[in-house]
Parts: structure tokens; C-alpha cells; sequence
């Protein structure tokens, strides 16, 4: 029968609770030698104070013995009389924490249905009462498990492990969104699933980009190529044969680590060898742009979404290697990407858009996610606390300057009317 959970609150007006038998003793961790009694709801457990005390100092500071007087109190709490009661934990997760950690047997292994429990309690005590060793343990522990991305991701962000956020994002966006089950987006939850949905469409306009324009034949034209127009001509064939409805097959769509292969393989002799060479060496040197762009920016959102609900002000891990990214002066000519390249680390920005006024309430001196590439980017980074509607709007409005002037279109006032504009 559980006790009256409003008094007995460490250090409360009216003091410890007395134990007049409303509480049933664990059976599992009662030691006859134990220094300690505390009480988790309605039960309570007898342990060894020195072993909580070297777990950490946070541990150390409540169940540290008072010194002089008060340790030979016999109201003190502590005592079988008057158990020390940690509140806001459940029995469950202190029973895993002992038995999972604390009195940890190494002859009775966890079962392995209950393992996802046991080091989950673990990590959330753990990480509560900054028990370096048990956390680093319990991670250890739950990266053996197989566990979905969606709730892997889902305690990264409630315990801040960094690592696994990367590779769960990455899994994530490699499927296709209609796989995640119900449970899978409870786990993410409906901001961490619109930052993953707004990625997703980032890379399915990208490789739509990539199958329908064949790269540019970037190299100049050397004595090796009789013919360099036809070399170029036979190679946007090929492309378009070969690999780009192959990347858009809606069931078994060709993976970006395999364009390099499939290209290496074009055998026709309207395109010479060393045309063929110089453009699989630039796609071998940008091919892992979906990797490189969209999925750490997606990865970097979804910490910083965790960081401003926890209320710590900070960049996740991938911030800096992300700006490394989006600063390198490197060249990029995959099919249309190659126009809007300096564009893509501004997606960062439009990823969290959604989250402009829980980040700027709660940490408003945050750094931006990332910075903007420059003035020359076709597709601007959206402003605070605008909808995807209106960056959409401004991204065709700087799209249509710039192909007014490549096609050469003469507004109405340049040349006095629409009758001698000239496409």
C-alpha cells in the first residue's frame, strides 16, 4: 500500500514520513548489512551506502552521512524508521539500475527481451543522476541491441548521444518514408519527423535532378577525342539509358554509390576513353553529396531541436563538420546540381525553419544553424518565421532574374514593349 507521496520529501517543512509498516520491503535488495534505506513509491530497499557514493557526486551529495550530531539522530533519514524517498523515479527503473548496473552479476545475463528496458532505465538514471560510468554503459550496452532508427534517434535526443544521431537520420531518409510505421513516428515525433520529411524531399529533387541531366563534361578537350561534341552528345545518351531511369525505378532504384560502376562500364565508340576518365573521376570526387549536404544538415536540426527543448543553449556535434562542408571551395557537376551546389548549405537553414520561435524564444544568441554560401545562391536561405509557401515563392523569384537574363528576355521598358522582346 503505498504512503502518502505529499510528505516525505527530503528536507520537507515536515520532515521525513515514518514508517509504520505501509510500505512492503524489496525482496531482491534487502541486504542485513546494508547502511541505507530508501524508499522508490511504496517500496523500500535496504543498500550499501559506500557503493551509491562512488557513483558520483551527485549520488555522494544525498546520501552522504550528516556529520556531528545529526549522524547519530535517530530520526534521521535513512533509517528503516524513516527511509530516504527519491521521488520521480519509478520501482521498475530503480530495479534495473541496481540489477542492471549496480548489483550487476556478471554469471546471470539480462535476458534478451528485456534488454532494451533494463539499459534504457539505466541510461535515464544514469544521465539523471550523472553516473558517467553507468551511462557510458548502458550505451554501450544498447548499440549491441538492434534497434529502430526512429527510437534510437528518439534517445539520442532525450540523453544527448551525439553518435547515434548521424547514422539513424541516415538510415532513415534511405527508405522510403511510408515504411515508418505509427510507432516509428510517435518516437520521432511530429517536429524531428517534419525535419526528416523536408530532407527527404531535398534529396528526392536532387537525384531527380542528377537521372534527368547527365554531368558536364567538365575537362577540356584533348587529342585523345577526335571528336568532342559527339563525345559529349554519346554520353548524355548513355546517361539517360543506362543510369538515369534506373536511379528513378520506383521499386528498385539504383543507389548513388553505383553510379561510378555503371558509368565505368559504357563501352561505345562514339565516346572516346579519355572523356569517358575525366568525367568518372569528377563523379567520383562528388557523388557523395546526398552523405556530405542534406543528411548531416538534417542530423545537425534535429540536435538542435533537442538542445532548445532541454533548455541548453549549444550546437550538436555535427555543427562544425557541417560548416566544413558548407565552406568547401569544391567543384560539384552532376547534372543540374552542379548550378545550385553553393545553394545546398543554406538547407540547414530551411530545415528548421519550423522551429524559428522555440529557438530564438529559448536561445535567442544561439549561432544560426548555418551560415548563408553568398550573395550568388539561387536558392536563399528562408527568413525567420516565414512558411515554406513563401521561400518557395522567393526561390522562383531570384530563379526567374537569373533566367531572364541567360535567355536573354528585354522587359517591357528596355525595348518598349512586349512586341520586340526576343526569346
Amino acid at each position: 500500500m503505498a504512503g502518502n507521496n505529499d510528505q516525505g520529501k527530503p528536507g520537507s517543512k515536515d520532515g521525513p514520513v515514518g514508517n509504520t509498516g505501509q510500505w512492503i520491503r524489496s525482496q531482491s535488495h534487502r541486504y542485513e548489512d546494508g547502511s541505507i534505506c530508501i524508499r522508490i513509491e511504496d517500496k523500500l530497499y535496504h543498500l550499501h551506502r559506500s557503493l551509491l557514493l562512488k557513483c558520483s557526486e551527485a549520488m555522494a551529495a544525498v546520501f552522504t552521512i550528516p556529520d556531528g550530531k545529526a549522524s547519530e539522530d535517530p530520526n534521521r533519514e535513512g533509517t528503516e524508521l524513516y527511509p530516504l524517498w527519491l521521488e520521480g523515479i519509478t520501482q521498475a527503473e530503480f530495479d534495473d539500475f541496481l540489477n542492471g548496473f549496480l548489483y550487476r552479476v556478471e554469471y546471470q545475463p539480462i535476458p534478451e527481451a528485456d534488454k532494451e528496458r533494463v539499459f534504457t532505465n539505466l541510461l535515464k538514471l544514469s544521465d539523471k543522476w550523472i553516473v558517467d560510468a553507468g551511462r557510458t554503459y548502458a550505451i554501450k550496452n544498447l548499440e549491441d541491441i538492434v534497434l529502430p532508427p526512429s527510437r534510437r534517434l528518439e534517445l539520442a535526443g532525450q540523453f544527448n548521444i551525439s553518435h547515434w544521431v548521424l547514422p539513424a537520420v541516415k538510415s532513415i531518409l534511405d527508405h522510403k518514408l511510408t515504411d515508418l510505421t505509427r510507432q516509428d513516428r510517435e518516437c520521432l515525433g511530429i517536429e524531428v519527423f517534419a525535419i526528416i520529411v523536408r530532407a527527404k524531399e531535398y534529396m528526392d529533387v536532387a537525384l531527380k535532378s542528377t537521372a534527368n541531366v547527365a554531368p558536364t563534361m567538365t575537362a577540356d578537350p584533348s587529342w585523345e577525342c577526335t571528336d568532342h561534341k559527339s563525345c559529349i552528345k554519346v554520353w548524355k545518351r548513355l546517361w539517360r539509358d543506362e543510369i538515369g531511369w534506373k536511379l528513378l525505378h520506383p521499386k528498385f532504384p539504383m543507389r548513388l554509390d553505383e553510379i561510378l560502376w555503371a558509368a565505368q562500364k559504357f563501352d561505345d565508340p562514339g565516346l572516346s576513353k579519355k572523356c569517358l576518365d575525366d568525367v568518372c573521376r569528377d563523379i567520383q570526387n562528388n557523388v557523395s553529396f546526398f552523405d556530405e549536404r542534406i543528411v548531416p544538415a538534417a542530423a545537425d536540426a534535429i540536435m538542435q531541436y533537442h538542445y532548445v527543448e532541454r533548455g541548453e543553449v549549444g550546437r550538436s556535434g555535427y555543427a562544425q563538420s557541417v560548416e566544413s562542408w558548407s565552406v568547401r571551395k569544391k567543384s560539384f557537376r552532376i547534372g543540374s546540381i552542379g548550378c545550385c551546389r553553393q545553394s545546398v548549405p543554406n538547407i540547414g537553414a530551411m530545415i528548421r525553419t519550423f522551429t524559428n520561435d522555440r529557438h530564438d524564444a529559448a536561445a535567442p544568441d544561439m549561432p544560426p544553424l548555418l551560415t548563408a554560401a553568398n550573395d550568388r545562391t539561387l536558392m536563399i536561405t528562408v527568413p525567420d518565421n516565414a512558411g515554406l509557401k513563401n521561400a518557395r515563392g522567393q526561390w522562383f523569384q531570384k530563379r526567374a532574374g537569373w533566367f531572364q537574363k541567360r535567355v536573354g528576355w528585354l522587359s517591357q521598358n528596355e525595348r518598349g514593349g512586349f512586341k520586340n522582346a526576343r526569346w
